[in-house]
Order: structure tokens, then sequence, then C-alpha cells
């Protein structure tokens, strides 16, 4: 029996080693020139020079920003909105100016992302992303409105919803 399972691990091995085998791949006309290792077409892909620059730095400002005013929303930061829960408003660190800069940090990464990977799917998924992000601050300050009122209605009109304001309303 030992024998046998022997021969079928090996044969099985082999058929593996064949399916994943560039040659054969591109003979039977999957993955086109992927299989052959990076695509032909991957450096009209590529991010260079400024885009580049820009698009790492948005990233990395992205990423300290959000997770920033995560650490500064201590224990009161949490996923989703609990109706029942009452929270102390945010005001300090960018909460000064930006009244959602966890989301805007995912904004900036978004973008950087966008601007590192020329690709029309990645263009997509950061629009629906960031549909999906306005939608959410807008739910959750409804949410701030019903729970905190006026305080709240005074903080939205001096702070930006995912940029600082540059005018008062």
């Amino acid at each position: 029996m030992g024998d046998l399972a022997h021969e079928v691990g090996e044969r099985d091995r082999n058929r593996d080693d064949r399916l994943l085998d560039p040659v054969i791949l591109q003979e039977n006309g999957l993955c086109g020139d992927v299989a052959a290792g990076l695509p032909k077409h991957a450096a009209e892909h590529e991010a260079t020079g400024s885009r580049l620059a820009l698009g790492l730095a948005l990233i990395v400002a992205g990423g300290l920003l959000s997770g920033s005013s995560i650490f500064l929303m201590g224990r009161a930061w949490r996923m989703g909105l609990d109706p029942d829960n009452r929270t102390e408003l945010a005001e300090n660190g960018p909460y000064r100016w930006i009244r959602h800069p966890i989301y805007s940090g995912w904004l900036l990464v978004l973008l950087g992302n966008v601007l590192l990977i020329r690709e029309s799917t990645i263009d997509v998924a950061a629009a629906v992303t960031a549909l999906g992000v306005f939608m959410q601050a807008i739910r959750e300050e409804q949410h701030m409105f019903r729970t905190i009122g006026e305080r709240y209605a005074r903080y939205a009109t001096r702070t930006g919803r995912f940029a600082p304001r540059l005018w008062r309303r």
C-alpha cells in the first residue's frame, strides 16, 4: 500500500508542476504574458518619478493620519454605530479641524494607490470605496447629531468632513 501511495503522490506532484509550467500555460493559451513571469506590459502600469513619490507619500501620510486618529479616540473608537452608546466628542489632534480623520487617512491611502497602480480596476475599486466611506461618514454624522445634538452641530460648522475647512459657514 505504501508503494501505491508513493506512486500517486509522485504522479500528483509531477502533474502539479506541469500545471504551473509557464511554457505549458502559454501553449494552452492560459495566462498569456503572465505565464512567463511578470507581464510584458507591467512597465506601463508602474509609477515612476514624481508620481511614485507622491503616491508613496500619500500612503504613508494616510496611514499615519488614520493610525494616530484611532489612537487619539482611545476606548471610544469602534467599528460601526451603536445607537445605545453615547460617546464623547473627540476634538483633539486632527479632530480639531476634521470630523473624520480616520476616513481622511483611508482616502489618502486610496489616492496613493491610484497613483502607484495605473490600472482601471484600481480606479474603479477606489471610487466605490470612496463612495462607501462618504456614505458611512454621513451615517455617523446623523448619529452624532441625534446623540450629541447642538454641540455636534457647532463642531460640524467649524470642521471639515474630510479636510480642514478653509472658510466658515
